[in-house]
C-alpha cells in the first residue's frame, strides 16, 4: 500500500534537496487541483528519490539549455491528484518509473513553447548523444517532458485538443515525424 510521507518527513527530506538545481520542491509538488479538493500531493519516500534523480537527469539540463527560469504546471502527482487531473494510471507524473514535468517558458506564448520542445528534441542528449528523453508532448503554451532511467521511448508528440461529438473536448497526442516537423 502507498505510505505518502508526512509533512514532518517532506520538511526533513526538503533540507537535503540540491541547492543548484533550479527549481525549488515545492514547485515540483504543487497541483491546483490538490489545492482546490484540500489533498496534500505528497510523494512517497522513493517517489521523492525519483524526483531527485528526475531533476539531475532532466530538469536541470533542460533549465540550463532554455537559459532562463521556467514555470512548472504540472509534476508530481499522487494518484488521487493524477486521476482527478485526467492522467492515465501510467503516467510518468506518478513517478513510478521516471518521471514527467510540464514547463512553461516565462512569456507563455505557444511560440516560446515551439521553440522549447525544438531545443529540447535538438540537444537534451544523453552520454551516448542519444536523447535522453522519454517522451516530449508540445501543447499550447507549454511543452510535457517526460524521463526514465532506462528504456527511454524518445517519442515526440504534438497535442491536439479534439471535439467530441458530445461537443465536449479532450486531447489527443499524434507522434512527430521529426524531420517533418523542422521543416515546418
Amino acid at each position: 500500500m502507498r505510505q505518502p510521507m508526512t509533512f514532518q518527513q517532506y520538511l526533513a527530506y526538503r533540507k537535503g534537496w540540491p541547492v543548484d538545481c533550479f527549481f525549488e520542491p515545492e514547485e515540483l509538488l504543487f497541483s491546483e487541483t490538490a489545492l482546490a479538493k484540500g489533498l496534500d500531493n505528497l510523494p512517497t519516500t522513493e517517489e521523492w528519490e525519483r524526483l531527485k534523480v528526475f531533476l539531475k537527469s532532466l530538469l536541470k539540463p533542460v533549465r540550463i539549455l532554455w537559459g532562463a527560469p521556467l514555470l512548472v504546471n504540472s509534476c508530481f502527482r499522487d494518484p488521487e491528484v493524477n486521476e482527478l487531473d485526467g492522467g492515465t494510471d501510467t503516467s510518468d507524473h506518478l513517478f513510478q518509473i521516471g518521471g514527467a514535468a510540464d514547463l512553461r517558458p516565462l512569456s507563455g506564448t505557444d511560440a516560446a513553447a515551439r521553440d522549447l520542445f525544438h531545443r529540447v528534441a535538438e540537444n537534451a542528449l544523453d552520454a551516448k548523444r542519444e536523447p535522453s528523453f522519454d517522451q516530449l508532448i508540445l501543447y499550447p503554451e507549454r511543452v510535457h517532458v517526460g524521463w526514465r532511467p532506462t528504456g527511454n521511448r524518445k517519442e515526440l508528440r504534438r497535442a491536439i485538443k479534439v471535439r467530441k461529438p458530445d461537443g465536449s473536448f479532450e486531447w489527443s497526442w499524434p507522434l512527430v515525424d521529426w524531420e517533418e516537423w523542422k521543416r515546418t
